[in-house]
């Protein structure tokens, strides 16, 4: 997160971060301070569809895999969704808070980027007014599986992007205008699975210029 937001610290006027877990929070200050980095906020909690205070579920050898506890969201067995039952946790976990992205009420927003590990249909939800009122362009990463654990499909989720009037951008194939499907542990487009691609790119419809390939990625 830290390394992006180096990245995007080049390309925006400002960039605002939001890591609840305490080990990523110090790296993100070590990484920002080495960098001489000015133009970046950190907010110390997760972003998700209401505000309220959950679990984190940690991963010691790799961080970027850290998730918020999907213990009340349906769990599917192959067939049909139903309740997940009560289990014990055997990762560490940590009590973190999390709140709206409209709370902050943002303006000039031009670009939003989430990986949080199957929960971004619940921090769009949350952002819904933040979308509408600055039309940024959006960049997620999509796993069926991480989307799955949090009780959706990633299929329905694009249908919802796509109802705000945006449109769909692939940085290696452009514009694309067909069917998202989920199928096993892969997002299959049109039928076909596309290997290595798993951040989606969203543009509002009216900055789009419905070429091949878009000047998002010029």
């Amino acid at each position: 997160m830290a390394c992006s937001a180096v990245l995007y610290s080049e390309r925006f006027q400002q960039v605002e971060c939001f890591e609840p877990t305490p080990l990523n929070i110090e790296l993100w200050h070590l990484t920002i301070n080495e960098n001489t980095i000015t133009n970046c906020n950190l907010y110390e909690h997760a972003l998700g569809q209401k505000e309220f205070t959950t679990k984190i579920i940690c991963h010691k050898r790799n961080g970027g895999h850290n998730h918020l506890d999907n213990a009340d969201h349906p769990r599917w067995t192959g067939s049909k969704w139903i309740t997940r039952k009560s289990q014990p946790r055997k990762r560490t976990t940590i009590e973190v808070l999390v709140k709206t992205l409209d709370s902050y009420q943002f303006t000039d927003v031009g670009f939003i980027k989430l990986d949080v590990e199957g929960y971004e249909k619940f921090v769009l939800e949350g952002a819904f007014e933040t979308i509408k009122a600055n039309r940024p362009i959006l960049q997620l990463e999509i796993r069926v599986n991480q989307c799955r654990k949090f009780g959706y499909w990633a299929e329905d989720m694009i249908d919802w992007i796509r109802s705000l009037d945006y449109v769909v951008v692939s940085k290696k194939r452009g514009i694309l205008k067909g069917q998202f499907k989920s199928y096993r542990n892969e997002l299959l487009y049109d039928g076909q699975y596309y290997k290595g691609e798993m951040d989606l790119f969203f543009q509002p419809a009216e900055q789009v210029s419905w070429q091949p390939r878009d000047l998002l990625f010029v």
